[in-house]
């Protein structure tokens, strides 16, 4: 029985993290659980496997938590079960005070896609009326913020994070998974490399959009670039002091840019507007008490966003 997490997924929402979970599945010793539990989730108490079985009681299941149940039930049933266990949450970097209370301190997979591509996703879903899970004033723009406020607090983290291109990992260097199978400490298995390979590696990048207008004022290029850099070792010390300033002064030189278009977005689309109001009780609420520094190097977006948000309302 594991007393904790021993690692977690995270990435911006659409950038892959629910391929990337399921890749890592195909371990016969891993079993990551795909948004089995909640931003809002008491790990007081917390077991593997008993903690993800648990869910079969719940009165009500996503169909991810279903997915996640039947994948470890058939893991359980062979004769080598998993020996670690993790759990995805695109948003795990709003919540990371949960884990530290219980003084969990998991190895912290963190995927990025490139913001552009990841902001485009956000703009499809979006501007979709048929996608009930997804809110209509949520626009690539707040995307592109949380690359952004992900990296902030993960770099107040004392601790070595792996830094997981969505680009190399899926689509240029099939030996990444490898490397990531190495941080976690668990061997190259040859059936599951061999299903990697065959599922989820596209042997090239898809297709690149025309860029939004706004990309023109936003270094997302420059942030992929060095994230790419950071990447390339097996785990990244985002709290070096080195590397701490270089994602501050990208965040304060993007910061006006991303204000200014989002306030400009709130201030003629009724459903950027309402989607801004709970972006902003989500950052307050989660973020505010997870780590007030990183809060407060967002102070001045969110300062601006809330007036734009209630004057316009």
């Amino acid at each position: 029985m594991n007393q904790a997490l021993d690692f977690i997924v995270s990435g911006v929402p659409r950038s892959g993290t629910s391929a990337f979970a399921r890749s890592l599945n195909l371990h016969p010793k891993l079993f990551c659980g795909i948004e089995c539990f909640p931003i809002t989730y008491d790990y007081a108490g917390f077991a593997a496997p008993q903690s993800f079985l648990a869910l079969a009681d719940a009165d009500t299941r996503t169909r991810a938590q279903d997915n996640s149940l039947e994948a470890l039930n058939n893991k359980l049933a062979t004769s080598r079960p998993p020996v670690l266990y993790g759990n995805k949450l695109p948003r795990y970097y709003f919540c990371l005070w949960r884990l530290q209370r219980e003084n969990m301190q998991p190895q912290i997979l963190h995927l990025y896609r490139d913001p552009i591509a990841t902001a485009q996703s956000w703009d499809r879903r979006a501007a979709n009326p048929k996608d009930s899970l997804w809110q209509r004033g949520q626009i690539g723009l707040f995307a592109v913020a949380e690359c952004f406020i992900a990296l902030l607090r993960l770099a107040q983290l004392d601790q070595p994070i792996c830094l997981i291109s969505h680009t190399r990992y899926f689509s240029t260097d099939p030996n990444d998974y490898a490397r990531v199978l190495k941080v976690l400490g668990v061997r190259p298995d040859k059936t599951a490399a061999g299903a990697f390979r065959a599922e989820y590696f596209q042997h090239k990048a898809m297709a690149k959009q025309t860029p939004p207008d706004w990309a023109a004022d936003i270094d997302v290029a420059g942030l992929s670039a060095w994230l790419n850099e950071l990447a390339a070792a097996p785990q990244t010390h985002l709290s070096d002091p080195a590397i701490a300033q270089a994602l501050a002064q990208r965040w304060t030189d993007a910061m006006p840019h991303i204000t200014r278009h989002l306030v400009q977005a709130a201030a003629t689309n009724t459903d950027v507007r309402a989607y801004a109001d709970n972006w902003l009780n989500i950052l307050k609420h989660h973020l505010n008490k997870d780590c007030p520094a990183t809060y407060s190097a967002l102070t001045p977006m969110l300062d601006a966003l809330s007036e734009a948000a209630h004057t316009h309302g």
